[in-house]
């Protein structure tokens, strides 16, 4: 199970599970070194914030199920099986469906972009095979992103595509807190208002929680990305 630990999760996991996200870090950091649940909640109540063995287990098991969900985006949705009517169906159409449906989990969910495969970023709005292989091998070549902005910096990504796809990916612990969350580098602006009417500061729990919301995000989700057309998948 060690090796399942993914830390690019925490954000989603302490959305979900109502957890801050320092206590959530800590907990994938002490179970990675092989800790156990109970040896965690009894002896290391400092390093995760006091949380309980309950919480705990419930970082555990989030933790691995997106894990495993992030390894079955790399087949092929059609391999692991839809029905016992599925080649009797259009197989064109079958395949264009279910692509459709595995991108809109992945755009929902958002991807860590320091640390998604190709075929994981492949999946992402506006980003196609050919240009998620140039942004992994962008990273491998410079190291990691600080910022979403620093996309600009990999070859042959345009500004249609940033806008398309910047709103999906995630940068922890980035130069910039938003940049960890689902709103888009074009209503940094507008959140930085929101924050300070609420006389709290961006990376504060309350604002990071309210960022993991649909309802809240689509508010934010700025019209500009309808300005470019859809990038071919292809590319």
């Amino acid at each position: 199970m060690g090796k399942l630990q993914k830390f690019d999760h925490v954000p989603a996991l302490s959305a979900e599970l109502v957890l801050p996200p320092e206590g959530v870090s800590a907990v994938l950091r002490l179970l990675a070194d092989g800790n156990t649940v109970p040896f965690i909640a009894r002896y290391r109540k400092e390093a995760t914030g006091e949380l309980d063995e309950v919480q705990i287990r419930a970082v555990e098991e989030r933790n691995v199920y997106l894990s495993e969900l992030a390894e079955l985006v790399k087949i092929d949705p059609k391999a692991i099986g839809v029905g016992q009517f599925q080649h009797d169906v259009h197989q064109p159409l079958l395949a264009r469906k279910l692509d459709e449906v595995v991108v809109s989990c992945v755009n929902q969910v958002g991807v860590e972009l320091n640390t998604a495969s190709a075929p994981l970023l492949a999946r992402v709005a506006g980003i196609g095979p050919g240009m998620a292989k140039k942004i992994v091998a962008h990273r491998e070549a410079n190291g990691t992103f600080d910022s979403r902005r620093q996309l600009m910096d990999v070859s042959g990504l345009g500004p249609c595509t940033f806008e398309q796809a910047a709103g999906f990916l995630r940068v922890r612990g980035g130069a910039h807190p938003l940049d960890a969350s689902a709103v888009h580098s074009e209503r940094y602006e507008l959140v930085d208002r929101i924050a300070a009417d609420m006389r709290v500061g961006l990376a504060d729990t309350v604002i990071t929680k309210l960022l993991f919301f649909p309802f809240f995000t689509e508010i934010l989700y700025t019209r500009g990305l309808n300005r470019c057309s859809s990038t071919s998948r292809s590319q």
